[in-house]
């Protein structure tokens, strides 16, 4: 298990972790929401992996836990809770899936927090996925589409 490592929530030059597009979205969602987290950190790692007999050697033992980790995109903070956080950019089916794994294996890895919470930021939601995310407790937030850079 990796320690998790909080930094204050704001936009960065650079996310670890998150693809272009994915960080369009973020920073729509902190310039949306600017007072949402106290503190966020980025790419923390969930999950035990199993090692190949093959690795035995120990420089190697750090990377590949990390490599063969599950990674939540983000994990926000308030002084009474934790919120687990996905992006999307448009959230389906296979999006509920990552959260409730990654809340399971957030949960194990972590028992000290009590008050987890669970949120997909997307640019858009099928809302079937929609429904069926409300009734297992995850809140989506959708961001809109971004504006086309036009000269």
């Amino acid at each position: 298990m990796h320690k998790i490592k909080w930094v204050k929530y704001e936009k960065r030059l650079k996310y670890k972790h998150l693809r272009d597009y994915e960080t369009e979205i973020w920073e729509r969602f902190i310039s949306q929401n600017p007072t949402k987290f106290e503190l966020v950190a980025y790419d923390s790692t969930v999950g035990n992996t199993t090692f190949p007999e093959s690795l035995d050697l120990l420089n190697y033992t750090s990377n590949f836990k990390y490599l063969s980790s599950y990674k939540i995109d983000v994990l926000g903070y308030t002084g009474d809770s934790i919120t687990i956080i996905e992006i999307k950019n448009i959230a389906g089916a296979i999006s509920i899936g990552q959260i409730l794994l990654y809340n399971k294996l957030f949960r194990e890895a972590h028992p000290e927090f009590n008050n987890i919470k669970l949120l997909c930021v997307c640019e858009s939601v099928v809302p079937e996925v929609e429904s069926l995310g409300l009734q297992l407790k995850i809140e989506f937030t959708e961001v809109g589409f971004a504006k086309p850079n036009i000269l």
